[in-house]
Order: structure tokens, then C-alpha cells, then sequence
């Protein structure tokens, strides 16, 4: 076995995503192509969990990587079915080649219930956000995702399959700006580590309404402790 792999099929779901995934944004024939890198990790102690993780984001019209984070945070469960964290988010970004890349601090305060209904996992997540932006007025920003998720087999790989739409309210402009639509795969690829495939379609608001992006991401996570 390699890395502790207990089937071929999970190293096989791993090689196809991380072929897939970073050659999205820069590969794909849709201008508004995108492609996501995302390494997370979790160590539990007890009803605790320490959380690190970032991503990174390349389009093919911005030619690379436009925006990066990395993630530090700390969640609790009180019960099977609640998980409440706070985390802090360091960003840079830019919005064009030519642009300077610009910071962005965030304060994330996170309560996601989740219920089991059969095989059926329902999950969601309400997030307030403290945004600090370099160049622009500090905000709120309000999120919710709801999620679902069904585990299959087939044969001997088995998957998660899921769906997911997220959404994203600014509290200072009172209005909607972006829309996230989520399907993809998830696999254990290993004893405490996960691959996760999906693809996104983000509605973004510009001042000419809303501009809609197809994105293939890929995450990897890891999770330690007991």
C-alpha cells in the first residue's frame, strides 16, 4: 500500500483531481474559467479542533493565481449536531495583471447545524464576517450555505457525492453580491484524509449586474487527533 492507501480506487479518485483541478483555470476554453486549490487540516481533542487551511484561486483571463488566503481557526461541538468556530482570514487579491496585489483581513464567526436523515447528511452554515480591505470601507458580510451530502458505492471506490449553494449578503450595501453552486465528489483517500472534487458556478455582482464563472476545484483535507 502507498501512504497507507487502502485501495487503488482511492489513489486513482486522487490522481484524476489533482490532474483535473489546477489546470482548470488556465486550460479551459471559457474565458470566465476558474480553477481552486484548497489544503485544510483539523486536529481534534475531544470536542475541540484546531483548524488550519487555505486556497488558492487562478483564472485563465487573469493569467495565474488572483487571490490566496490562509485560514487559522479553532471549532467546538457541544452536540453530534452542532459546530460553532471563530477564525481569523488573511487574503491578498487582485482584480487585474497590472494591479497591485491588495490585503484583506477577516474575523469569521461560524454556527453549522447538521441533521442525518437515512444515508441523507444535511448541513448549514451560517457565517458572520468582518472584512477589513485594503482601499475600500470595512464591512459585514453575512453567509449561508446550505449542503447535502449522500454516500454511494460503487464497487470498490466509494464516494460522497454532494450539492451545495451558497450565499453572500453585504450588511453594508444591503444587498446580495455573489452566489455559489456547488456539485462535486468527495473520497477518503487514506485513513484521515479526504479528496474532495467539485464544480462551482459563482454569480458575482458587478456594476452592469451579475457575471456568472465556472470553476473546478479541488481540496485536499486532513484531520488528526481523537
Amino acid at each position: 500500500m502507498i501512504f497507507g492507501l487502502k485501495n487503488h480506487a482511492g489513489l486513482a479518485f486522487l490522481c484524476c483531481s489533482i490532474l483535473i483541478a489546477p489546470a482548470a483555470g488556465r486550460a479551459a476554453t471559457l474565458e470566465d474559467a476558474r480553477g481552486i486549490g484548497g489544503l485544510f487540516w483539523a486536529h481534534r481533542v475531544g470536542n475541540w479542533r484546531a483548524l488550519l487551511g487555505g486556497e488558492s484561486y487562478s483564472s485563465r483571463d487573469l493569467d495565474g493565481i488572483y487571490a490566496a488566503y490562509v485560514r487559522p481557526g479553532a471549532a467546538w461541538s457541544p452536540r453530534p449536531w452542532l459546530s460553532l468556530a471563530c477564525a481569523y482570514r488573511y487574503q491578498a487579491s487582485r482584480a487585474a495583471m497590472a494591479r497591485p496585489w491588495l490585503d484583506q483581513h477577516r474575523l469569521e464567526l461560524i454556527a453549522e447545524p447538521k441533521a442525518r436523515i437515512g444515508g441523507l447528511t444535511v448541513s448549514d452554515a451560517s457565517k458572520f464576517e468582518r472584512r477589513w480591505i485594503d482601499k475600500s470601507r470595512d464591512r459585514w458580510v453575512f453567509r449561508n450555505a446550505l449542503k447535502f451530502s449522500y454516500p454511494i458505492q460503487l464497487g470498490a471506490l466509494r464516494l460522497a457525492p454532494f450539492a451545495a449553494n451558497e450565499i453572500f449578503y453585504d450588511l453594508w450595501l444591503r444587498q446580495t453580491t455573489t452566489l455559489w453552486s456547488d456539485i462535486g465528489l468527495s473520497k477518503a483517500v487514506f485513513p484521515g484524509a479526504t479528496a474532495t472534487l467539485f464544480y462551482r458556478v459563482e454569480s458575482a455582482k458587478t456594476s452592469r449586474g451579475f457575471a456568472r464563472y465556472n470553476t473546478v476545484a479541488l481540496w485536499l483535507s486532513f484531520e488528526t487527533g481523537r
